[in-house]
């Protein structure tokens, strides 16, 4: 990522992830969202024209692409900052942001069966 600005910081108890994510598809934002949860687990989203392209956590194991995605979304706690700016990245994810987040959903539902 080349210039740098933070673009928005927030509580994830007053603004979840999902939310933070539907907003950068909807506005077409790149840059990179840091987390940082209240057990001091940290995780890093990069995002190119609102598509999440990038994800890692760092919980008890590393987590990468999807999984990574799904494990941060259950985070209702801690920090993020978002960082707007360009974003040289390939694409780890390989679907839309709304299609992540439903399959996250459906991840979420299925472990609550």
């Amino acid at each position: 990522m080349r210039r740098r600005r933070v673009g928005l910081m927030g509580s994830l108890d007053q603004v979840g992830l999902p939310t933070l994510l539907t907003m950068l598809e909807m506005e077409r934002r790149s840059g990179v969202v840091e987390v940082r949860n209240v057990r001091g687990h940290s995780a890093r989203l990069t995002v190119r024209e609102g598509r999440v392209l990038r994800a890692t956590t760092r919980e008890r194991t590393l987590l990468f692409g999807r999984e990574a995605v799904c494990a941060l979304l259950a985070w209702s706690e801690g920090r993020f900052t978002l960082t707007l700016g360009h974003v040289d990245e390939r694409d780890m994810i390989g679907c839309s942001t709304s299609q992540l987040l439903l399959e996250a959903a459906r991840r979420t539902d299925e472990l609550a069966a």
